[in-house]
């Protein structure tokens, strides 16, 4: 077979192959099958407009949420600026953090200003639960804002609900490795060691703590010197578990001086022709 044999046999197999395929194209298979791969294609272009856009918007939020805190003029410019980026978004990360951040500036006016503190502590005690609450939050974050709730509790005076956060930290297994963990032990650990303190209400009579009782069985001696009429070795039980015992001649230091005997507090007058003691001399005669 020669060249132009084999060349007229190629071109009319191709012939063939055209004549076929636009048989195929008028038939309603072809244009389904177009149809449905446009509209893959559209939706696969519409999928990744939406998720560049949403990139791009979380992008420019989270930029909003730092610049904003540098540029607010005070306090009060900055926390409306957080609240603003709060309401407007949705993204999860972004929300904690905004709620963070606005939790820590609104208990520092508190503390700087008592009449600021307990609403401070009660707004962060919500937008900390807000973060806590939600699912799509990462494990650390959800430890941080616990134990910060449970501070802002324990400020409260709401101790029970701030053992709660703690033991939520310590038993769970979702916050393994999270130094909030040994912060939230240390914390239990100091509130166990917590001494109730008596109530006393201002003008009351203060309530008088319950007397210490000697062990039962136990006697304390103490050995002292007595009086000459108290024998040598004889013991003398002053209180319940408390005895004194005078010294045996023997025991005496012998640089031990014995007080002298006190004088009568009121001694009884002197007779007016009584003889002066010998020891004093007598008073010259009056003319």
């Amino acid at each position: 077979m020669d060249a132009q044999t084999r060349h007229n046999l190629k071109t009319n197999e191709l012939g063939e192959l055209i004549g076929e395929a636009g048989d195929f194209i008028k038939t309603p298979a072809f244009r389904t099958t177009v149809l449905l791969v446009g509209l893959g294609a559209a939706l696969a272009l519409a999928i990744w407009s939406w998720r560049t856009s949403s990139q791009r918007s979380i992008e420019n939020a989270w930029q909003d949420l730092y610049t904003s805190q540098l540029e607010a003029k005070d306090a009060a410019a900055a926390n409306a600026a957080l609240r603003e980026v709060i309401s407007r978004n949705s993204d999860p990360a972004l929300l904690a953090a905004a709620r963070m951040m606005l939790t820590d500036k609104l208990l520092r006016e508190g503390f700087e200003e008592d009449a600021k503190l307990e609403p401070a502590c009660k707004e962060a005690k919500e937008m900390l639960g807000q973060i806590i609450a939600d699912p799509a939050i990462a494990p650390q974050v959800i430890a941080a804002a616990r134990f910060k709730r449970a501070s802002v509790l324990e400020t409260l005076s709401d101790f029970e609900g701030a053992k709660a956060d703690y033991e939520a930290l310590t038993s769970s297994e979702r916050f393994a490795g999270s130094p909030y963990v040994a912060m939230a032990e240390q914390r239990l650990k100091s509130m166990a060691e917590v001494i109730a303190v008596k109530p006393f209400a201002p003008g009351s009579r203060p309530v008088a703590s319950a007397p210490v009782a000697a062990p039962t069985g136990e006697r304390q001696s103490v050995t002292l010197p007595l009086s000459r009429e108290t024998p040598a070795g004889e013991q003398v039980e002053v209180k319940p578990g408390v005895t004194i015992e005078r010294m045996r001649p023997e025991d005496v230091p012998q640089n031990f001086e014995p007080l002298p005997e006190a004088a009568p507090q009121n001694p009884a007058p002197a007779p007016a022709d009584a003889p002066a003691p010998a020891s004093q001399p007598a008073s010259p005669a009056q003319p």
